[in-house]
Parts: structure tokens; sequence; C-alpha cells
């Protein structure tokens, strides 16, 4: 990948030289010709864009575990007058009169890198049309949600790019897509975009990713997934390493299908057939049953259940099967009580409800809604050895259904307890966590997001503190992440103007094995190729085998098909999309401590590819602290002592993380974004601050001490 004079190389989330960018390529790059390398875990995710000498030149893109797979993005239509200028600050480049009356910036981090086109007046809004050149590793590109995703010569997912986002001068934001075309035998890319009733000035907002969601692994992976549906039963097995997927709805067509991901060392993938085509024993249609596996005896015995849900006549069901999974073959058998059913020894029908284990061999069941309508408080135990309900309470589980159920992780020593998060009750939808406890359901105590943040992530310096929580929803969904947290996102919520929407976010409860822990914003609907709105969406934490759960590479969390609108008549409207999310092991730490009239802060960090800032807190304000203004650019320990007495207002010191993209989209900054107006400075440090980015720390004061609390 040769450079030429004047190229600007993204370099871990700063724009460097041509003469350092051929030094930073030729060490990057040499000898890596006839290499077969497979991703390391120390560089799997990051991409590695070179930005040409002018704007026509193009963008080049690859990540740096397959460098000669490289594409090359060259915008028709762009000026090659448009010279390459990197800003005072040396975060971001920008290109004035990329097109006629269009000025294009670059900004981004070593997994995402964004181009931002600011266009001022009606008339000047450029067709977004790009040749394609490739490089001799390079496979093909192909469309997934709107997204276009890169693949090498192997087929594997090399990064995406996001589809075009238009955002007016009154924030409304429209979404585009991209178009593949063939002109003689070159390869076109085009954005679909509608400008109709948007308010200038406008900010196009294209990106390069190597997002926490991918498109399933391998290239032509949309053929082989399950067919589209919502509101399916899934549920993981640690014996046998495999997803299983039961049934759901699809339009007015209930399902009862089984489907099973099978995973390798490397890589999972969906078997194409229905394991339990030719079976004549297995469960009815359903849809919103609930799935949960044993985790006892051998991989070829280990069952997994399936209880409730509701049939095509509306109706619930209260059987409870069990399935043990073969290669070649679901075997289905329903579990019937040794003597009469009755309200004190079997659960009764519903759908909506939550199963989870608690135990290799115990299963737990709670929640949801009856045939009338009412809501189940109860909360009952299956003895896998005795087969065996005993119901442990009777209203001890909030009257609610339609909840995310996030099962416990099961490990060789351990295992987590089902938590659950949202729902819907008495006309409202919740926005409250429950854990089990193991003997009742408890409600622990989340700090709200690191604030200052708005209700997109970005940090300002006038939110108020604290604010900022997952808003209340029904039937999104909930995992755990391969870094030890619990992710929630999607689902249905109430809008301001109080009609239903899909919701397409992504929230961590930090530290979720403890009863504390904070939520934190790890995404807007914009940003890090979310699955995109959708409710009753199928979701499972995995792992991938031979690693071992200690490797931050190794767990993965699938999101498969959803239902994306609903008719009056109760039509749905599914999707057959496998989402797979993979979270980085990125952190930041802080630490407080006072020798005398001094205070030591100490922040740690293994991010070396952003920009981090100590700043205080003052009132609802957060600023810079003088005399502590360094800039955090290394991984390690990086310290600063400040004087008590300077900092008696302080009610809270911090670490937060400068994001390149938001500080690229703001080139002449905006008011109160802490982002200066002259582009050939360097910017206050405020601006481009997110606290959705992973990792972000607070130390808060304990009341008029000068001890402090930290996260």
């Amino acid at each position: 990948m040769a450079t030429t004079p004047g190229t600007f190389l993204v370099d871990q989330g700063r724009i460097v030289s041509a003469t350092v960018a051929d030094r930073v390529l030729q060490r990057r790059f040499a000898g890596l010709a006839d290499d077969d390398r497979s991703p390391e875990a120390s560089d799997q995710f990051r991409l590695e864009i070179e930005l040409g000498a002018t704007y026509a030149d193009g963008t080049r893109a690859a990540v740096s575990w397959r460098p000669r797979a490289w594409v090359t993005f060259r915008p028709l239509g762009g000026s090659p007058e448009a010279k390459a200028r990197p800003r005072g600050d040396g975060a971001v480049v920008a290109y004035e009169g990329a097109y006629p009356g269009v000025v294009a910036a670059f900004g981004g981090t070593s997994r995402q890198v964004k181009e931002f086109l600011r266009v001022e007046r009606p008339g000047t809004a450029p067709e977004l049309r790009y040749a394609i050149d490739r490089g001799p590793e390079f496979g093909a590109l192909e469309l997934s949600d709107g997204e276009l995703w890169a693949y090498d010569v192997d087929g594997e997912a090399l990064f995406a790019v996001m589809p075009p986002l238009v955002k007016d001068a009154q924030g409304t934001e429209v979404r585009g897509a991209w178009e593949v075309l063939d002109d003689g035998g070159q390869t076109l890319v085009r954005a679909a975009l509608s400008y109709e009733g948007l308010v200038y000035p406008l900010l196009i907002d294209p990106s390069f990713d190597t997002p926490l969601w991918k498109a399933d692994n391998r290239l032509n992976a949309a053929n082989a997934q399950p067919p589209a549906r919502g509101a399916a039963a899934i549920a993981y097995s640690r014996l046998r390493n495999e997803v299983v997927m039961f049934g759901g709805v699809a339009g007015t067509s209930y399902l009862r299908d089984t489907r099973v991901r099978f995973a390798s060392t490397t890589t999972t993938a969906w078997d194409i057939n229905d394991l339990s085509a030719s079976a004549t024993t297995k469960p009815t249609a359903r849809a919103y049953a609930a799935m949960a596996a044993i985790d006892t005896g051998s991989a070829a015995s280990a069952p997994l259940y399936l209880f409730g849900g509701q049939a095509s006549d509306g109706k619930p069901s209260d059987e409870l099967w069990r399935v043990a999974v073969s290669d070649t073959a679901a075997a289905w058998t329903q579990v019937t009580p040794t003597g009469p059913k009755t309200d004190a020894t079997w659960p009764r029908a519903r759908l909506l409800h939550g199963m989870a284990a608690i135990s290799d061999t115990t299963l737990l069941l709670f929640g949801g809604v009856d045939k009338a309508g009412t809501m189940l408080t109860d909360t009952w135990s299956f003895d896998h050895s005795l087969q065996k309900w005993t119901r442990l309470c009777e209203s001890c589980f909030p009257a609610a259904y339609g909840f995310a159920t996030v099962p416990g992780r099961s490990r060789p020593t351990t295992r987590d307890m089902p938590v659950v998060f949202g729902g819907y009750s008495n006309g409202a939808y919740l926005s409250t966590p429950r854990r089990w406890n193991g003997t009742n359901w408890v409600t622990p105590t989340i700090a709200d997001a690191l604030v200052p943040t708005n209700d997109s992530g970005i940090v300002t310096s006038t939110v108020v503190p604290g604010s900022v929580s997952p808003q209340g929803r029904m039937l999104g969904f909930g995992f755990w992440s391969n870094t030890g947290k619990i992710l929630l996102g999607g689902g249905v919520q109430a809008s301001p103007s109080g009609t239903d929407t899909y919701v397409n976010d992504l929230w961590s409860w930090e530290s979720p094995a403890a009863n504390g822990g904070r939520w934190s914003r790890q995404a807007s609907n914009t940003t890090l190729g979310l699955p995109g709105s959708r409710e009753s969406a199928a979701a499972v934490y995995f792992e991938l085998p031979g690693t071992g759960v200690s490797s931050d590479l190794s767990p993965l969390g699938l999101v498969f098909g959803g239902i994306t609108s609903v008719t009056s008549a109760g039509s749905s409207t599914v999707i057959r999309s496998t989402r797979l999310y993979r979270a980085y092991a990125d952190t930041v730490s802080l630490s407080v401590t006072r020798s005398n009239s001094v205070f030591n802060l100490v922040a740690t960090t293994n991010i070396p590819d952003q920009q981090g800032y100590f700043v205080r807190r003052n009132g609802s304000v957060w600023e810079l602290i003088p005399g502590c203004d360094q800039i955090i650019t290394t991984t390690g320990d990086v310290s600063c002592s400040i004087n008590v007495a300077s900092n008696t207002a302080a009610t809270a010191f911090a670490v937060l993380v400068r994001d390149s993209n938001v500080h690229a989209a703001y080139p002449g900054g905006a008011p109160g974004d802490g982002c200066t107006n002259d582009a050939t400075t360097t910017d206050e440090p405020l601006c481009g601050l997110n606290s959705a980015f992973p990792g972000q720390a607070i130390c808060t004061r304990n009341g008029n001490s000068n001890n402090f609390s930290c996260n």
C-alpha cells in the first residue's frame, strides 16, 4: 500500500503526516504479502485508513490483520483541487471544496473513521457515488440491512461502511442506504439519500467501521439464515456449545421449526436445515415461549427445555418440552406431570414470560401473562433430575410481561443469576431491572450513566449529572458481554408524542455482578452498526470453543430476527438477519487519594487510540482541571497532583475520552460543545468527549469530606 506526498494516515485516532505515514506503513505492511495471518486479539479490530492527498484520490480502507485486502472508494465528482489539511489538534483532516460548496472532514479511532460532509445551501448536496478499486486479497462487497460489508477472498468479514445519515439544522435525521452498481465491469457504490423537507445546513455522515455489531461472519451468509421471524425462543447450551432456536411468528404465521447454530474454534454458522422437520413429535407452532438449557451430563445428552408460548389460535400454552439436539436432528419429548396437574403443582399457561437455569440441574420460570390477560407474579423451579416443578412463590415477581430476560452465564466454577429488564405493566413501559438472588427477586441500585452527556450520549458541559439511564421499554433484548457487562437494547417504548416507537440503542450495566454498578450508554441509533430498530428479537450469549471464557475474544452476543412493524390486523413485518456482538476490553480507571494538602489523581487505561482528559465537576458544569491538563494518550498509569484548596468546590473528578468522530462533526465548533470556532487551533478538551465510549471513570466526593468514591 503505497502513499503519495501529502497523504495522511489515521493511526490510532491521530493523523500523522506523509513522512511519518511512509515509515508506519513500511513497518506495518512490509513482509506481509505471503503471510497467511489470522486475526490476533491485539489487532483484530484495528481499521487502517489512508486518506488521499486530494479528495478525488479517495479513501483506502483495510484491517490490520489483512492489509492486502484493501479497497479504495474514489468519489466521482470529488474535486482534485481539494487538498487534505489536518486541523491544528491533529485529530481531523479536512478537505475544503470537496464538492462545490461542500466541506469534508474525516476523524476517527482505530475502529471507526467517519466522514462528515457539510452542505450549506439547497441545490449543492452532492450525489455520493464512488468507484471501487480492490487489493489482491479483497473479495467482495455485500449489502446487509443497508450496510455495505467488505469481505476478503476467504469470505471473512473485514469492516462495514455504515449507511449514510443526513442531519439537518433542526436535528431531523434521515437514514439512507447503499446501492452497489455495475458500470461496464467497474463496481460503483451509490448512496440513496433524500433531502426533501430538510433545513439547511446539512451534515452527511457515512463512516467506515469495524463495529461492535457485525453481520454474520461469512460472505453470502444472508443465504444461510433461518427464515425471518420474531418472538422466537432461544437458548445457549454450554455443554454442546450451540445456540438452539424454536418457533416464532412471521406475518400471521406461527412457526414450529428447530434451528441450531453450530460453532467451530474460529466461527459459527446456522445449520440451513430445520432439525425437527421430519419429527412427528414436537411442540405445536408458537411464539413468545421461553427456552433454557441444562448443563448436566454429556454433550450428547445435554437437554434444553421449552415452556409456554402463544399458539396460532391466540391461546397460551402450559406445555413443557425437552429437546436433545444432535448434529443432524432435534428429538423433542413432552414432559407430563406424574400426578394431577393443579395450580400448586404445575405453572399456569402463559406467554411473554422468562425462563433461565440457576444451576446445572435447575430451571427458574417467572412472570408473563395468562389467557385472561392477568399479569403473573409467580416464580417456579424445575428439577431436571426429578422432572418436577416446585412453586417458590406466588407473588414475588413484579406484575409485568414482555421483559427482556438475561440468563446467567454458566461457567466452570460459578453461575450468574438471571436478570430481567423492562416490560409492560398497567399501561406503562418499565425501566427497572430485577435480579434473582437465590430466594427472591431484588431491585439492584444502579447509578445513572456517567455524565455530562445529552440524550445522544455526547458530552456537554451543562447537562445535569446523573440524569441518563435506559428508557422504559418492552420486548427488548439482553445478554452478557465478553467484558463482564450486561447489555440491553431494542424493543418498543413510548415517544414524546405518546405513540409506540421501535428502539435502536444499546446500554450496558457496568459491574452487574455486584448489587450496584452504573449504566453506560454504549451507542445511539446512528453509531456502531446497531442491529436496527426491532422488537421481539431472539438474543443470546455464547462462546467459541477452544478459547476459554477468560479470553476477551471468545464470547459473542447474538441477535436474530425481530419485528419491525405490526399492522392493525395483527400481521407483523419480520427480518431474518443475524447480528453478532463482540465488545472491546477497553478500560479506564481512576483513583483519588489525599496526601496532606494535595490530591493525587491516577488514571489507568489500556486504550491506546484515544485522547483522554482529567476533568472535574463544579456544580453542574464539567471543566478541565487547572494544573492537571495533560492529554492521556498512552496505556498504563498517568498521574497528576493538584492542591486540595484549589478544588474545594469540585464534587467529582473523572477521566473522559475524546471521540474523534464527534470532534470531526463540528469542524467550526458549536455553542456549548466545548469546541473552539477556529479550526486551525487546538480545541478545548470537552469537544468530542463521549460518555458512550467504553471505560469512562469517575470519582465522587463523599459529602463534604476530602474522600472520594470511585467506580
